[in-house]
């Protein structure tokens, strides 16, 4: 199990996703817009996956051990192995295509008629003028609905995280 947090977050300005343990504060893994060092590319387009294995003194191995073990089960560990296995996909959404899904969603009453406009609000402004936490706590219930945000999407797409994190994890097999 791990919990997400987010830094950079400022407007359209994500720049890491951290995946931390949920009894600590050490990163599982991090995800960033390399972009932002390299200054090479638009943001998003890319993005650079780490795994953080950190192994208490009692449990460290030699390199010899952590390859006997297998590279591709150290990068997946316990915290990944659902993921890596299943099908699970993100729907990432532009703000006029996030505004029709919660449309929809206050149609089908899957939202109520005061979380259409506060959502709105954030999907439309994002999080100026909200208190951070205030802010925090709507763009969790986007994610909830599961809305992930990119002003640069164009429309909605479907990123296939197990498929990715699939393909990552053959090249340490290999």
């Amino acid at each position: 199990m791990v919990k997400v947090g987010t830094e950079g977050g400022k407007r359209d300005r994500l720049e890491t996703v951290y995946h931390r343990n949920i009894r600590g504060r050490s990163v599982a893994l991090r995800c960033y817009d390399k972009r932002k060092e390299s200054e090479t590319c638009a943001p998003g387009m890319w993005l650079r996956l780490e795994r953080q294995r950190r192994w208490r003194r009692e449990q460290e191995g030699t390199v010899h051990d952590v390859i006997g073990r297998g590279l591709a089960e150290a990068f997946v560990g316990r915290e990944l192995r659902a993921v890596v296995a299943g099908d699970a996909e993100v729907m990432v959404w532009d703000p006029p295509a996030a505004a029709d899904r919660l449309r929809e969603l206050y149609a089908h009453e899957a939202i109520t008629r005061d979380a259409l406009p506060r959502l709105g609000a954030l999907v439309w402004f994002g999080a100026e003028g909200l208190h951070p936490r205030t802010a925090q706590r709507r763009a969790a219930e986007l994610r909830r609905l599961g809305l992930a945000l990119n002003p640069h999407e164009g429309g909605r797409s479907t990123v296939a995280v197990g498929e990715y994190l699939r393909a990552f994890t053959a090249a340490w097999a290999a």
